[in-house]
C-alpha cells in the first residue's frame, strides 16, 4: 500500500512492479508521494492497456487503470517516453532469487 510513498529520489533503472491477486480495475494515487512517475497498468496477458504519464506529486485525485489490470509498473516520470514504451507494448519480468 505504500508503494513509492515519502522516497525523495530513484534512478531512472528503478522502479516498482506489483503483482495483484486478481485482474480488476487498479486505482492508485499520489499522496506523500514526492517524485512524479509514469504508471504503467498491465493487464493479465502483460499487455500495457493505460499509462498515466507525468503524475502529479502529492495529489488526492484517483489514477484509474480503465480497464482491467493484474500488474502495476511505477517509473520515473518520462521513462516512458525515454524509452518509447506505449499502451499496447507487452511487459516481462524474471523472477531473480
Amino acid at each position: 500500500m505504500q508503494g513509492l510513498m515519502f522516497r525523495s529520489h530513484m534512478e531512472m533503472n528503478q522502479g516498482m512492479f506489483f503483482i495483484f491477486p486478481e485482474e480488476e480495475e487498479q486505482i492508485f494515487w499520489m499522496k506523500d508521494t514526492k517524485i512524479s512517475l509514469d504508471i504503467i497498468f498491465v493487464g493479465n496477458d502483460f499487455k500495457i492497456i493505460h499509462i498515466a504519464r507525468h503524475t502529479i506529486p502529492y495529489s488526492k485525485e484517483p489514477i484509474l487503470s480503465i480497464h482491467p489490470a493484474k500488474y502495476v509498473v511505477e517509473v520515473n516520470a518520462g521513462y516512458c517516453d525515454a524509452h518509447q514504451i506505449q499502451k499496447f507494448d507487452y511487459i516481462q519480468y524474471n523472477i531473480v532469487e
